[in-house]
């Protein structure tokens, strides 16, 4: 397999620029303990799914996303 064909990583600082550059087109904008979160996710400390029902949940969103 060459380096062209294996799968995009980037490093975890810049995943959350690529992040929060891409919500900024959506007009979203993320604080600091946002941006820390999505640290979390990109380092895998954090489950995506698991961040998104919570935040979903915190802003009255009921139900199981999962």
């Amino acid at each position: 397999m060459t380096a062209a064909s294996s799968p995009s990583t980037a490093d975890v600082e810049t995943a959350v620029a690529h992040a929060v550059a891409n919500a900024a087109l959506a007009g979203v904008e993320f604080d600091e303990e946002w941006r820390e979160k999505l640290r979390g996710v990109a380092s895998g400390l954090i489950n995506a799914d698991e961040l998104i029902n919570r935040a979903c949940l915190a802003n009255g969103v009921s139900g199981d996303l999962g």
